[in-house]
């Protein structure tokens, strides 16, 4: 099947937008199960990323409905929403609906963070707004404010106990959100109930599917938007003319903080 250079994206393989092969374009009209390089992907991958092959496929739909010559904008939109479909679960760890995570040191001691796909679609941590040591917190009460361009998210506990500590190095160079894998703790905290956490969080085979839904709506709300704004405003242009680099830039910063803070419900 010949392709040309303008519409080629609409015919990239699933596996090429996961990041898990550098080049390929789908020659079965994504009937995936069909398709020797999907079986051999599948067999040879013990953790799955999160992506889904039904999503990425509605993904390509999707940018159909971009103008065709926006290849630019279509650019964007990919190169957007790729980092946040890589991320990868521990196992070891319980998720959080509003992107916080929780490992056991031992016993009933737990360092809580936020995952990278928070953290991403954060773009921006000015501070870290923490309660005092060896405060008491119930379930569903906040745990730690982040301070953004835009606003304040504000980030529940899943369950209830006391914050024991905090990683003082971090949340006084919040620039190392952004820079650093989520390894990294915020705090350190004793809870009550920790069997509870099976009833509260979400393993990392949940996560992946949750997240993946979460980042599809996400993704759907960003094109009706984007595609509204074209049709009144031409999206490739800015200030005079100028193509716009960032898929912030054409939302705007504050409307973008808008459509991102139920990310950090509980």
């Amino acid at each position: 099947m010949q392709v040309n250079n303008s519409s080629e994206k609409n015919f990239r393989c699933i596996w090429m937008d996961a990041g898990v092969i550098s080049y390929k374009l789908c020659t079965r009209n994504f009937v995936c199960d069909e398709c020797p390089l999907d079986k051999e992907i599948l067999g040879n991958t013990t953790e799955k990323k999160t992506l889904h092959k039904k999503d990425v496929k509605t993904h390509t739909e999707q940018k159909k409905n971009l103008s065709a010559n926006d290849t630019h904008l279509t650019a964007l939109f990919d190169e957007f929403f790729l980092p946040p479909q890589c991320v990868s679960f521990s196992a070891n760890r319980y998720y959080c609906k509003n992107h916080l995570w929780l490992e056991q040191l031992w016993e009933n001691f737990y360092n809580i963070g936020i995952d990278d796909i928070g953290v991403y679609y954060l773009q921006h941590i000015n501070a870290v707004s923490l309660p005092e040591k060896v405060q008491h917190f119930q379930e569903h009460s906040p745990l730690f404010s982040l301070l953004h361009n835009e606003g304040t998210v504000t980030l529940a506990s899943p369950c209830s106990g006391n914050i024991i500590s905090y990683n003082n190095f971090l949340c006084e160079r919040p620039i190392l959100f952004h820079s650093i894998s989520n390894n990294q703790w915020v705090l350190c905290v004793y809870l009550e109930e920790p069997e509870k956490l099976t009833e509260t969080t979400m393993t990392s085979v949940m996560a992946n599917n949750f997240y993946a839904q979460q980042i599809e709506q996400l993704r759907t709300d960003f094109l009706t938007l984007i595609t509204q704004s074209s049709a009144r405003n031409g999206p490739t242009l800015h200030d005079g003319g100028k193509l716009i680099h960032n898929l912030i830039n054409i939302i705007g910063s504050k409307k973008y903080y808008e459509m991102i803070t139920s990310l950090f419900i509980l």
